[in-house]
């Protein structure tokens, strides 16, 4: 009977442990089998969805932040289209500036020799439409004495017509003239 007690209990244990081994196996099929090998490939956040992340749409929301969004969208397609056009402006300029480059360069190739040793110096042409006529020693002296008064480039331009542009660039000449004289 002993014998016969020690044989049913090894028996059980051995039961017990089988059991356990399938309740696992199972467990671990049921697991596996909802995450194929090819979810696998993806890192750890990719496979595992954030606890309560739902994908929310705008169809709850209240019309305030509608009516916002959509102006957003339309605000970006327009800087978008905007952006756009100033790319294609950007890219037909500098295709003809490379094509006007060629064209000198063929005129210098073609003229060869007759380059003057010196060269000439270009004078700012008034643009079409401006105030002022005078000669550009005239305009150098009334902006140097405008300047010598006291004014900034900004007065000095809206009292004679002039881009302020011109005027700074006048202003800043005349500092390097200055400084590249005083130097023996």
């Amino acid at each position: 009977m002993c014998l016969l007690a020690n044989f049913l209990q090894s028996a059980m244990f051995l039961a017990g442990v089988i059991l356990m081994v399938a309740i696992l196996l199972r467990r671990f099929y049921r697991h596996t089998r909802g995450h194929g090998r090819s979810n696998r490939s993806g890192t750890y956040l990719e496979r595992t969805p954030r606890p309560g992340a739902k994908k929310r749409s705008l169809s709850t929301a209240p019309s305030d932040v509608l009516q916002w969004h959509v102006e957003m969208q339309e605000t970006a397609r327009d800087l978008k289209a905007e952006l756009d056009t100033k790319m294609r402006v950007l890219q037909l300029l500098i295709a003809q500036a490379r094509t006007e480059c060629n064209r000198l360069e063929h005129l210098l190739t073609r003229i060869g020799d007759h380059v003057p040793s010196e060269p000439t110096q270009c004078v700012p042409v008034p643009e079409v439409g401006q105030r002022w006529s005078a000669s550009l020693a005239d305009r150098q002296r009334r902006v140097y004495a405008l300047a010598d008064e006291g004014w900034n480039a900004a007065e000095i331009s809206h009292e004679s017509g002039m881009p302020l542009g011109d005027i700074e660039l006048l202003l800043s000449l005349r500092h390097a003239g200055t400084e590249t004289n005083d130097q023996p």
